[in-house]
């Protein structure tokens, strides 16, 4: 019996020794991969930014103005055209209407032409849209949009305004409020381009 007392403690030392290494690799271990997250999180990668919009032959469109006239799109050819998709239940749109406005007083000399087109959806009508524009100071023309030309134009949200070249390319596409500047930045380029 006292034999196999003195096996027990010695094989009980020796598993407690054993432990004793094994929790000194875990807390070792876990130092060296502490370190690394530590290091990994420290050196910055560089970002790689690209420009996911791809330039698209703006669609014909021809809609009815609230007055009830069609407008066409090739009304405008050779000129610079920004087309707005916006909706008077849109709080963004809304905010936008001023700078757009503002846009038109600086830019339409230069000959660069300004359309909204109003969603498809929650359409108040004609007359309601008209009424909202004359409130809201709005100086360039007002359509009826259809879901058609929202989809032939890749409306996901609204504002959405879209840069259309002399070239009846579209070279830009503006989602949500945006500036005066950053907007005539771009109208810019494409106004040099004779």
């Amino acid at each position: 019996m006292l034999k196999y007392s003195a096996i027990l403690i010695i094989l009980i030392s020796l598993i407690s020794c054993d432990s004793k290494k094994n929790t000194k690799n875990i807390k070792e271990n876990a130092t060296t991969v502490k370190k690394e997250i530590v290091k990994k999180k420290t050196v910055k990668k560089p970002v790689k930014r690209t420009n996911s919009f791809k330039e698209f032959k703006a669609p014909e469109f021809a809609l009815k103005n609230t007055t009830g006239d069609t407008v066409k799109l090739s009304d405008y050819k050779g000129k610079v055209v920004l087309v707005d998709f916006w909706g008077t239940w849109c709080p963004p749109c809304r905010r936008m209407i001023p700078v757009l406005s503002s846009f038109v007083n600086k830019c339409s000399k230069e000959g660069v032409v300004l359309i909204g087109i109003h969603s498809s959806g929650n359409s108040p009508g004609p007359a309601a849209i008209d009424d909202f524009a004359g409130k809201m100071g709005v100086n360039y023309p007002m359509l009826l949009g259809t879901r058609k030309i929202e989809n032939s134009y890749g409306v996901r949200g609204f504002p959405s305004l879209f840069l259309i070249g002399r070239d009846g390319i579209v070279k830009h596409k503006f989602v949500g409020v945006h500036s005066l500047d950053e907007i005539r930045k771009h109208v810019r380029v494409e106004i040099n381009k004779k």
